[in-house]
């Protein structure tokens, strides 16, 4: 009868106001055929409709193989799961007495590896285990209401860097989230590195800390359009969108470059088409790298947003804490 009701109630939701889509809080503590069911019949009324949630490992009168949790997630395989890998990789932990703890991006170049696995949507096995049968069931995400937003965490792990280093890591951790294969997720204020003055839990607290601020919004606007290139290069680029474990296996190639800096080819043209070759460099550190092509690229995005104009180079320099993407047409 638990089953009945839930899966009446999100019917119910979804006819009778148009509900797009559920997110399931510890969707672990429910079971995998009750999940299952909820998102065909919802389904079959909205044919776009989206089902994630919390798949977190709870401990309950279940046993492990019946939980609706992230390590089930190829028995739920359109279900999505928000991926605390990704975070903590990227980021570093997020318990309040780990703040300190970085994460790839956050200055610890020993996670590259891992970045490699998150970064392909946790589906193919570098550095763990795959952790989902399609990286459509990865949700990519490293600030949500829970915890620090970003930039809280930021000054905590990089206590000696300032602000505008802090944003530029906020910048490029945004565009890594959004260039990820899997489903990228952004919380309210992150797009500008909006923080909660330290307060990781901030349910019961006043509008002084939730809020979006807009006089912060207009002193970072160069942040703002940046984000807005992010979601345009997320549109026009479908290699961006690869989701079947197949086709990221055929088409992505890592490359560790001196200094720990991180170079990504797309290189399978039927894939990827009209494209030969696309590359992107990540470089989290405090230097610049150089490096030479082997042809000459069109440079298409770098920690200035969209790049509009005609911009050809043999030889590339990325700067500090920066992504830059490239195409051979």
């Amino acid at each position: 009868m638990a089953r009945k009701y839930i899966i009446d109630a999100c019917i119910f939701w979804v006819k009778e106001y148009g509900i797009d889509g559920f997110r399931f809080d510890l969707m672990g503590l429910i079971d995998i055929e009750t999940i299952n069911l909820v998102y065909q019949e919802c389904k079959k009324i909205k044919s776009d409709f989206i089902m994630y949630g919390e798949g977190w490992d709870m401990p309950s009168c279940m046993g492990q193989q019946q939980r609706a949790s992230m390590n089930n997630a190829f028995l739920m395989p359109n279900v999505g799961f928000f991926n605390d890998r990704f975070r903590d990789i990227v980021k570093g932990k997020t318990g309040h007495d780990e703040l300190y703890v970085r994460g790839y991006l956050s200055g610890d170049i020993n996670y590259i590896d891992g970045f490699k696995h998150v970064f392909s949507g946790s589906v193919l096995p570098i550095a763990y285990p795959p952790l989902f049968a399609s990286a459509s069931q990865s949700i990519n995400y490293v600030e949500c209401h829970d915890n620090n937003t970003i930039f809280d965490k930021l000054k905590v792990c990089c206590y000696n860097e300032d602000e505008a280093t802090l944003l530029r890591r906020v910048k490029l951790i945004n565009a890594s989230v959004m260039f990820a294969s899997g489903v990228p997720f952004f919380h309210m204020g992150q797009e500008i590195g909006l923080s909660k003055y330290g307060e990781g839990n901030s349910y019961n607290l006043p509008d002084s800390i939730n809020q979006f601020r807009y006089n912060e919004l207009d002193q970072r606007i160069d942040l703002y359009h940046f984000f807005i290139d992010l979601v345009s290069i997320r549109k026009e680029y479908s290699f961006l969108r690869l989701s079947r474990k197949e086709d990221l296996e055929k088409t992505i190639e890592f490359n560790t470059e001196f200094g720990g800096i991180l170079k990504i080819r797309y290189k399978n043209k039927d894939i990827i088409n009209p494209y030969q070759n696309i590359l992107i460099y990540i470089n989290p550190t405090c230097s610049s790298y150089e490096t030479d092509l082997e042809d000459y690229y069109k440079i298409v995005f770098n920690e200035s947003g969209k790049i509009s104009s005609n911009l050809y180079s043999q030889h590339l320099i990325v700067n500090p804490l920066s992504l830059v993407m490239l195409v051979k047409e």
